[in-house]
């Protein structure tokens, strides 16, 4: 099965069973169409990634001879930086539909609406020259030349259904300095992390306008959070459910301890496949850069090929085998937390839920053998399925359904002894 397949065939919301896929992505950039084959399996390790630079822009004091960039503890206090999460990037121009700050952030609840949307952590830091974007390890993702950025604008929202309620977004003009330009005008958006966007928004404001000396140095870390965002929660009752067993109030505590156990599950699986068809997204995408890459080559010999999009080939990466096996062990929670609950949980019922956990657990199976080269399932032993998850499962689970489940191997049918 193709990485690319992992785009269809996911329900909207884990919360909201569908029976189509969404269609949606959340990376987005323009300048073609994108490659229908399926993209290379070679994922390479991103630590072996170069960084993308704008046009040879690069600031050599930081740079590695391997093009990726682990700044020193001097140049992170000297400069302000920010713990921010990548939610998207969209093309910019009237073809694409999205010309103004406004616009990105209605296209981006456009997607959250009908798509889960992978959040990458990312740290933004502001030099004098450039706009960088670094990973968790401070590693050089992408940066931009501050004389392209432009729109600064943040976005926040106290309505507590925003799940991305402190938005920054910048745009990043199309650098036309060598002629036809192979990195199109985009707008960035992320989510900021303890500090407000409106602060992030000033600070980029004053480096553009070359008052860099008055932002204050270091990581910016000021505890700030838009009220309290309640838990998702997926047709579970959590208040006036009934426990037929027993009204104490130990038995309520047990049967709500296991709910919210349950909508974790439920909660991470979604957050899950929204990587995975993240990745998918972006190595279809990192294809299609390169086609459009050696197309100009042929046109321009004397232009060489610029690196890819940074940003884009982090999204590109599938998680790593042991997020494979941790992903797994929840869905084994989940089952068992299932039969556990199924006299007591209702609209949507166990059945049906179950039926709708062999969705992302089909797509997720996929991923991993196209990710690893192997099922990593029959080796996930822990927890084991309980009896009455086995039955559960051996009297709800389609023929197909039942498939997907023997095929996992005997780890997935034994019972406690």
């Amino acid at each position: 099965m193709p990485l690319s397949e992992f785009l269809n065939g996911y329900p909207t919301s884990s919360r909201h069973p569908s029976a189509s896929g969404s269609g949606s992505y959340y990376y987005s950039r323009g300048g073609g169409s994108l490659s229908s084959n399926a993209p290379s399996p070679a994922v390479l390790p991103y630590n072996s990634i170069p960084s993308q630079q704008y046009n040879g822009v690069i600031e050599n004091s930081t740079m590695s001879v391997h093009g990726s960039s682990r700044h020193p503890s001097a140049v992170e206090s000297d400069t302000p930086s920010y713990w921010v999460e990548h939610l998207a990037t969209f093309a910019v121009g009237r073809e694409f539909g999205l010309q103004y700050p406004e616009d990105g952030v209605r296209k981006l609840k456009q997607l959250e609406n009908s798509s889960a949307i992978w959040a990458q952590p990312m740290v933004l830091r502001l030099r004098p020259s450039v706009v960088s974007v670094e990973d968790e390890n401070g590693d050089l993702v992408e940066q931009f030349p501050m004389e392209l950025v432009t729109n600064p604008t943040a976005h926040l929202s106290t309505n507590p259904r925003d799940v991305y309620n402190n938005i920054l977004l910048f745009i990043v003009k199309e650098d036309k300095k060598r002629g036809r330009s192979l990195n199109p005008t985009e707008m960035h958006i992320f989510q900021c992390n303890r500090v407000s966007a409106n602060d992030v928004v000033d600070d980029i404001k004053a480096f553009l306008s070359g008052h860099y000396k008055k932002v204050r140095t270091g990581r910016r870390d000021t505890g700030f959070m838009i009220g309290y965002q309640p838990p998702f929660v997926m047709g579970l009752p959590s208040r006036g459910y009934h426990d037929d067993t027993s009204a104490s109030s130990d038995s309520s505590e047990s049967f709500e301890r296991d709910v919210n156990t349950l909508n974790r599950c439920f909660d991470d699986i979604e957050r899950f496949v929204a990587r995975i068809q993240s990745a998918a997204i972006a190595q279809r995408e990192l294809e299609a850069q390169t086609h459009r890459q050696r197309a100009h080559r042929k046109q321009n010999s004397r232009t060489p090929i610029d690196p890819q999009s940074g940003i884009l080939q982090m999204r590109a990466q599938l998680p790593a085998e042991f997020e494979f096996v941790d992903i797994l062990q929840k869905f084994k929670l989940s089952f068992n937390l299932l039969a556990k609950l199924k006299n007591h949980i209702h609209e949507p019922n166990a059945p049906e839920l179950l039926h709708f956990l062999f969705t992302p657990l089909t797509i997720i199976l996929d991923a991993c053998r196209w990710g690893l080269g192997r099922n990593v399932a029959p080796q996930v032993v822990s927890p084991l399925l309980s009896r009455e998850t086995r039955e559960l499962l051996q009297n709800c689970l389609t023929s197909r359904e039942s498939d997907v489940w023997m095929a996992m191997g005997e780890a997935w049918r034994i019972a406690p002894s």
